[in-house]
């Protein structure tokens, strides 16, 4: 069975399996930031195990829109569309509380998965952490 909860903290399994991704798989160093304290974490959980977690949190000096980030899959449960069912409860969850446009910073090797979720790209390539990213956005209407 298949549950997603937000939380206002970091849940430790989060933790791990950002760890996992961005950390141990891919090299990042910086991971965990001030964000993490004032966002919203999502965790997807499969029979009461986290399987992909996300975070969110309204940006309004550069973006002004809702920004999900941090978006992580155990690996041991890729290939179920557990990404894309986290990203629309984040971007529901977005959207009432009044969001209407979602931005996020896509790694260059995710930027076909943000398309395919109705992302269009925005600006130019840049790096973060010696890793191309760019910057996407999403007009939200899920809430009637």
């Amino acid at each position: 069975m298949l549950t997603m909860k937000l939380y206002e903290q970091l849940p430790e399994e989060a933790v791990r399996i950002r760890k996992e991704v961005f950390m141990d798989k891919q090299g990042f160093c910086n991971e965990f930031d001030e964000i993490d304290k004032t966002a919203l974490h999502a965790v997807l959980y499969e029979d009461d195990k986290a399987a992909a977690t996300g975070r969110m949190y309204y940006e309004e000096e550069i973006h002004n829109c809702y920004v999900i980030g941090r978006l992580a899959v155990d690996k041991a449960c890729r290939g179920k569309q557990y990404g894309a069912g986290l990203l629309r409860f984040m971007e529901e969850e977005a959207e009432k509380r009044g969001g209407s446009r979602i931005g996020l910073s896509a790694q260059k090797q995710a930027m076909g998965f943000y398309q395919k979720q109705g992302y269009n790209p925005v600006g130019d390539y840049y790096m973060d952490e010696q890793c191309p990213h760019i910057w996407m956005q999403k007009e939200v209407n899920y809430v009637k």
